[in-house]
């Protein structure tokens, strides 16, 4: 399906960055002096194009947040998610939108970090999804998101999703709070 063919398409982009995959073995040798640019356009274009297909099949399917976990290749794209907000939001960013080379400003500013920002707060949001991340890893990207988000709202957002996360894990069956009576 389409679904199936753009969540290759980010998968690619994730095995790429976890090979730490130097972007002159991407470059077109047709590009000539622009190839960071062009490489740049086309990289963002195609998770941005995948991240559309993947929310918009989703939504038309019916499907919730409550079902992504459950998707074909739901898990990896959450795992792309939260591997991405974990590199995007960090003590760093500031620093990067401020006085980045041109390119770190480039994707932090145009790049898909709001769009994977918006859907992973999205998934998250569904009490049932949730301790389901939490495996993934996702309190670390809750809490980067909560510290260095772009806006007030995300921020609030993580900070509020990371606190139904702490209750959750705190109400989960076999796990007794130990009291100090003395």
């Amino acid at each position: 399906t389409v679904r199936a063919c753009a969540l290759a398409q980010l998968l690619k982009a994730q095995r790429l960055l976890l090979d730490e995959t130097p972007p002159r073995k991407l470059h077109d040798t047709s590009d000539g002096q622009d190839r960071n640019l062009w490489l740049f356009v086309r990289v963002t274009s195609a998770i941005r194009s995948a991240l559309q297909v993947v929310l918009a099949s989703w939504l038309s399917a019916g499907y919730t947040s409550k079902f992504a976990l459950e998707e074909q290749g739901g898990v990896e794209l959450l795992q792309f998610c939260i591997r991405h907000i974990v590199s995007a939001y960090n003590q760093n960013t500031a620093l990067n939108k401020m006085g980045g080379s041109s390119w770190e400003r480039l994707l932090l500013t145009v790049g898909p970090t709001a769009q994977i920002t918006s859907l992973f707060l999205k998934v998250c949001s569904n009490d049932n999804a949730l301790p389901k991340l939490a495996k993934l890893g996702a309190d670390k990207s809750l809490h980067a998101l909560s510290r260095y988000g772009d806006n007030k709202e995300s921020r609030q957002h993580a900070t509020v999703l990371l606190s139904k996360l702490a209750v959750l894990s705190l109400n989960r069956p076999g796990h007794q709070i130990k009291r100090d009576d003395s």
